[in-house]
């Protein structure tokens, strides 16, 4: 004898009553009383079917985002080994979001967890130089560095003296 949940789900997936009342030992009429206590009926059947031909397989999504199956877990929050194997079709478009925004700025590969930015030490290095910077970096550096030399003329002379002492050094010595 099955539980009414179970008839229920077996309904939803698209097993005739007939079919469910024969698995189940009880007729069809008792399968429809079932079916009409729980506020089941054909709507619910289609609209249920609709939302699981619209679920994503894990797997095809973590190919189609080139990570693996376990990135795509640690986003969810489902463990490595759970059972669900299929995710709605709204968290699928919250990961694909969420993993193409973590990808590294440099070499554009995917960013695992604790990092932020880029992927590794290399990357980050990479991105500070001055010639990787945008354009609208630049300048918004450039005003910066403007408006801290107006605000310490003092400091900036000493720096800028230091500076190109070991600038002259360099030169001398032939680096």
């Amino acid at each position: 004898m099955l539980s009414d949940q179970e008839i229920i789900i077996r309904f939803l997936l698209g097993n005739s009553q007939e079919k469910i009342g024969l698995s189940a030992g009880v007729t069809r009429q008792r399968i429809q009383q079932i079916l009409k206590k729980s506020n089941v009926g054909k709507e619910t059947r289609e609209s249920f079917l609709k939302d699981l031909l619209n679920y994503v397989s894990i797997k095809d999504l973590a190919i189609k985002l080139g990570v693996s199956v376990g990135i795509i877990r640690y986003y969810i929050g489902i463990p490595l080994f759970g059972r669900n194997k299929f995710i709605s079709p709204e968290n699928a478009l919250l990961i694909e979001k969420s993993i193409t925004v973590l990808k590294c700025k440099i070499c554009n590969n995917i960013i695992l967890p604790p990092r932020r930015s880029y992927c590794n030490s290399e990357c980050h290095q990479e991105a500070l130089k001055f010639t990787n910077w945008t354009d609208t970096r630049k300048k918004r550096h450039r005003s910066c560095v403007e408006s801290w030399q107006r605000k310490h003329p003092e400091r900036y002379k000493e720096i800028s003296r230091k500076a190109n002492k070991r600038y002259r050094e360099k030169k001398r010595n032939g680096i």
